[in-house]
């Protein structure tokens, strides 16, 4: 079985408010996407969640983070705000998506849904607990960001 569980490298793990950055990518699972496709998508997306981050001065190893096979959770710490993850990080991640796009056939296309929220979190020893990331995912599933889209 895969360990999914990607904490800080430094040891850093959620213990109170903190901000969620949850990240989907869109038809992930589409028949025209062959398993070496998804690689190429999955790759692209962590490598823009890293150099979005270094916008801010983090790299995702600095941050509590879960692969979700179509997509990635991460916990960001307390001292970067809200309002930096709401445009530095997201502008450049928009950046990134639609550089690796132009290069991309229509198969290979990178979409992202993504949610961002703050609240309380708590690592458990397996995983988090946080009413708050659920609200988070909840917004990731939202009908109306689907079909926007």
């Amino acid at each position: 079985m895969t360990d999914t569980i990607r904490p800080a490298a430094r040891g850093w793990r959620p213990n109170g408010i903190c901000s969620f950055l949850v990240v989907d990518v869109d038809s992930f699972s589409n028949a025209s996407r062959s398993d070496s496709i998804r690689v190429r998508v999955r790759k692209a997306m962590y490598e823009g969640l890293d150099r979005s981050l270094d916008a801010v001065g983090l790299r995702l190893d600095d941050c509590y983070h879960e692969d979700r096979g179509d997509g990635v959770m991460v916990l960001i710490p307390p001292q970067i705000k809200v309002d930096r993850l709401l445009t530095t990080v997201l502008n450049r991640l928009r950046t990134s998506v639609r550089h690796y796009n132009e290069a991309a056939n229509e198969a290979a296309q990178l979409r992202l849904r993504v949610a961002v929220h703050v609240g309380e979190a708590e690592w458990d020893g397996r995983g988090i607990v946080s009413t708050a990331l659920t609200h988070a995912f909840r917004l990731l599933d939202a009908e109306p960001l689907k079909k926007a889209v």
